[in-house]
């Protein structure tokens, strides 16, 4: 997890931070961009998920698990609120947050940005080769 910005300002202002969810197993630098978000006073969390630079159990790379690690995050931070910006595969994790009985998180908004939940749901073309094994456990 990457954390800047300003608590202080975004306190004195009374704006939620922005949580960034990239896809499970790929580290969150692709979104370093958004960073820039932090001129709206608040804070920008880049979530990246465990075994993304590591080796887990498949258990801990579940959509369900995932949802569980963004709902910690938002309890470590102590968050009373959060923007969820959710790319790719991460978009499952963070409407596993809206389920009834799932993760809670104190979402004051959710947007999805190409959001896909297998990579079946991807064009041919957009897809890893078929002996590519670094995203299956992922989706």
């Amino acid at each position: 997890m990457r954390v800047v910005g300003d608590k202080f300002r975004e306190s004195k202002l009374g704006v939620p931070p922005v949580m960034l969810v990239g896809d499970p197993g790929v580290a969150y630098d692709y979104m370093e961009n958004l960073e820039a978000l932090t001129v709206s006073d608040r804070r920008v969390i880049e979530v990246t998920f465990a075994g993304t630079r590591s080796k887990v159990p498949a258990a801990a790379r579940t959509v369900g698990a995932c949802a569980a690690q963004l709902a910690a995050v938002c309890e470590r931070l102590e968050l009373p609120a959060v923007h969820v910006i959710a790319h790719g595969s991460g978009a499952p994790a963070a409407l596993q947050l809206l389920q009834p009985g799932g993760p809670k998180a104190p979402l004051r908004t959710l947007s999805l940005v190409s959001p896909f939940g297998s990579l079946g749901d991807l064009r041919p073309e957009l897809r890893p080769p078929e002996d590519s094994k670094s995203l299956k456990p992922f989706l």
